[in-house]
């Protein structure tokens, strides 16, 4: 029994063809059947779209071009579900650019933070740590002279 023929397939397919040779002129002319089944394979397989396989290693190979690189973590349960609960996500429950970002804050290496601002940040924490100490008490004369008298007291008989 014969297969009827989809006219509206046939129609698509030479559109088709009529816009491949107008995109390709240089194509058009005296041929070989090989050099016909060459053109096709690689129009077909241009045309294809792409499984998810294909396209996830497509974007590996793009981020590793970029110099990225991807660690793995192991967790135990509880920490795993503190970070589910504090930044609740997509990757086993987690949104995982969230928590880097939250831990390179904390240590001023965000990728937003430019040099000046981690530089800035830097001064600030020192003078907080050292906020105790009023303005123009000078620590060092301060250190000099009790070393002067421990060495006086250790020296007198």
């Amino acid at each position: 029994m014969a297969k009827p023929i989809d006219f509206q397939a046939v129609k698509e397919s030479l559109a088709a063809l009529d816009r491949i040779a107008a995109e390709h002129p240089h194509l058009l002319g005296k041929s070989t059947p090989e050099e016909w089944e060459e053109i096709l394979s690689e129009i077909e397989q241009a045309g294809r779209p792409k499984t998810v396989a294909e396209r996830q290693k497509d974007f590996r190979q793009r981020r590793a071009a970029k110099g990225l690189i991807r660690p793995e973590v192991w967790l135990e349960p509880s920490v795993l579900e503190s970070l589910r609960k504090a930044f609740p996500g997509p990757r086993a429950g987690v949104n995982w650019p969230r928590v880097i970002a939250a831990a390179l804050e904390k240590t001023d290496h965000s990728p937003e933070a430019k040099p000046e601002k981690r530089e800035a940040a830097a001064v600030n924490r020192l003078r907080a740590r050292f906020a105790h100490i009023p303005p123009g008490e000078s620590m060092s004369e301060e250190l000099i002279a009790e070393r002067r008298q421990e060495a006086m007291q250790e020296s007198a008989p």
